[in-house]
């Protein structure tokens, strides 16, 4: 397992349950509780060093147990704990794949900076490998692969579903876009916006919270500029 010179700390916060080991020569991530939030469990770094002004890539390889989404985080150690580019969301399989995010360093420098990975809300094993950050532009192999990763728009179906109380929904986006993310009844009359921005490429995760709404089927439809996809969500009290 080569990583980022320096320790590598896995965390997990009540009622999460997750231990780690190395295994063929990865990092194995056990999870018996995932907890609520993808947070709930950490796997990452702190103490590192990161000037205003600089780009730099987040690189590694990663596979999961299960299909399964993780978030990948660089930002300050303490509070208000800002996340630098903002968060990125990337979707395991079961087939080792190399992934990166880079990100141009906004605020100003910091020199006890953290990155990791948020590995909770799920169940299962999450295995990493050649986990680096460096300055400047992705290599060519990684700048690939995220080509590949972002070159469609994609709504995925939200999880669990049937939602109670509260469910996910994920989103790709192929380029910067003006995008609406919308839940309407199953008469076509909207109940929620939950997006009406516009975002930079790369996935994004909501977590819609149906509150006062009858159980039945609903459906999310998200549109990016001329794309548009919907997906039946199914409420369930």
């Amino acid at each position: 397992f080569e990583g980022y010179n320096g320790d590598w700390h896995l965390n997990s916060f009540f009622p999460a349950e997750a231990g780690g080991s190395i295994q063929n020569g990865e990092y194995a991530v056990s999870i018996d509780h995932g907890g609520t939030n993808a947070w709930d469990v950490h796997l990452g770094q702190s103490n590192i060093s990161l000037e205003n002004g600089k780009e730099y890539t987040l690189s590694f390889d990663a596979h999961a147990a299960e299909a399964r989404t993780i978030s990948v985080v660089v930002g300050k150690n303490s509070d208000p704990w800002t996340v630098y580019g903002g968060s990125q969301i990337f979707s395991l399989t079961a087939a080792k794949q190399a992934y990166a995010r880079s990100f141009i360093m906004a605020e100003p420098s910091d020199h006890q900076a953290r990155f990791g990975f948020d590995v909770g809300a799920s169940a299962g094993d999450v295995f990493f490998d050649n986990v680096f950050l460096s300055a400047g532009k992705a290599s060519t192999m990684a700048s690939r692969k995220m080509d590949s990763v972002q070159e469609f728009f994609k709504l995925y179906q939200n999880y669990p579903n049937p939602s109670n109380p509260a469910t996910t929904i994920i989103y790709r986006l192929a380029e910067s876009s003006a995008v609406s993310l919308k839940i309407f009844n199953g008469l076509g009359q909207e109940t929620a916006t939950l997006v009406d921005a516009f975002q930079e490429t790369g996935e994004y995760e909501m977590i819609w919270t149906p509150a006062g709404l009858p159980s039945g089927n609903y459906f999310c439809r998200l549109q990016a500029g001329d794309f548009s996809e919907t997906k039946k969500v199914l409420l369930k009290k």
